[in-house]
C-alpha cells in the first residue's frame, strides 16, 4: 500500500497524525508543506514531501524510510 497526498493549496500535517505506507508515502503542496508533532513513514519504499511555492516545514516529528530516502523540496520566489 502507499500514501499520495496533494493539494493546491497547503498539506499540513499535525495534532500527531500517524502515517504509515507499506511502500512508499507522497505528499505535494502547490503551496507549503508542514509536518507538525506527527509520525510518517514509508515501510519499503521512500517517503517524498514537495512544496511547489511555499515551505518545507517539520517540527518535532519522526519520518522513517525503512528500506528508501527521505527527501523534500521547497521552492519560494523572492
Amino acid at each position: 500500500t502507499f500514501i499520495s497526498g496533494s493539494a493546491s493549496g497547503n498539506v499540513v500535517l499535525q495534532a500527531t497524525t500517524t502515517a504509515t505506507a507499506g511502500t512508499n508515502a507522497s505528499f505535494t503542496a502547490g503551496a507549503s508543506v508542514s509536518v507538525r508533532d506527527s509520525s510518517v513513514s514509508a515501510q519499503t519504499s521512500n517517503l517524498y514531501f514537495a512544496a511547489q511555492s511555499g515551505a518545507l516545514t517539520i517540527t518535532s516529528s519522526t519520518l522513517t524510510a525503512t528500506a528508501g530516502a527521505i527527501t523534500g523540496s521547497a521552492t519560494t520566489s523572492r
